[in-house]
């Protein structure tokens, strides 16, 4: 893997973020609304129950990084495909693993800066000092939150090269079932028998869990860290073979010259 082709591939993003308005539209104030919407429905739920509110508002944020770290990611592939970028780029000497681990460190960097702008927005606007007061735990869950993100992103990757561009679509939208079944604002034990095994080995389960636990109790939950850690890993071994083989078998089969149509 070449550092400087992944730098190369990281100032043309940054060059192309800049000339393109809307983008900085998508990472501030989407996000930024959001976190409004559930600021000020936790000070409504205050009334009735502080530490649910402190839960939604927090996991809202987490939400958010979630959506971020893996949605552009894949959708800058996407976005590379409809221009014909992406032709251009597989014919230069760029590997496809530089191309996706370029992808990535730019949607962390955009992902990243959202993320403490939220949590500066917490604090500021609806007084959430249990994220600052804590910010060491909360750091290692955004780490593990990027991780299980960035995961994620390959396989989106992977499905498309397998399914064809008509399947972009999973770029934005593949994300809510993960987060779905990583029960989010609820335990787990609200799904059926079936579901509740899935939802254990969901890659942002367990990183919620952490957060419910520590807004009730303000204790850390170690085990569930050490658990989205090996999920994660689990996610990283099985995402980065399965990247290679659908890109390998694209090339194979004419699927990916039919992809840059």
């Amino acid at each position: 893997m070449n550092l400087n082709r992944i730098i190369a591939l990281l100032k043309r993003d940054n060059a192309i973020m800049n000339r393109s308005k809307w983008r900085w539209v998508e990472l501030f104030y989407f996000p930024l609304s959001s976190l409004l919407i559930w600021g000020f429905f936790s000070i409504f739920a205050r009334e009735f129950a502080a530490q649910i509110a402190f839960t939604i508002l927090i996991v809202q944020i987490y939400f958010e990084f979630a959506y971020l770290a893996q949605g552009v990611a894949n959708q800058q592939m996407m976005e590379d495909v409809w221009t014909g970028s992406f032709k251009e780029l597989m014919l230069t000497p760029i590997t496809p693993m530089e191309y996706m681990f370029s992808r990535i460190i730019h949607s962390g960097i955009r992902s990243v800066a959202t993320l403490a702008i939220l949590i500066f927005g917490a604090f500021a606007f609806f007084q959430v000092n249990l994220i600052v007061d804590n910010l060491f735990f909360f750091l290692i869950l955004a780490g593990l939150t990027f991780f299980a993100s960035a995961t994620i992103a390959i396989i989106v990757a992977s499905l498309i090269l397998f399914l064809g561009r008509e399947y972009g679509f999973l770029s934005w939208s593949s994300i809510q079932l993960f987060i779905l079944l990583s029960a989010p604002f609820y335990p787990i034990t609200v799904f059926p028998g079936a579901l509740q095994y899935v939802s254990y080995i969901m890659p942002y389960t367990w990183i919620f869990e952490a957060i419910k636990q520590f807004v009730a109790t303000e204790i850390i939950c170690s085990v569930c860290m050490e658990y989205s850690l090996i999920s994660n890993i689990g996610y990283l071994i099985f995402s980065l073979p399965l990247f290679l083989y659908a890109f390998n078998r694209a090339i194979r089969t004419g699927a990916l010259a039919r992809f840059w149509r």
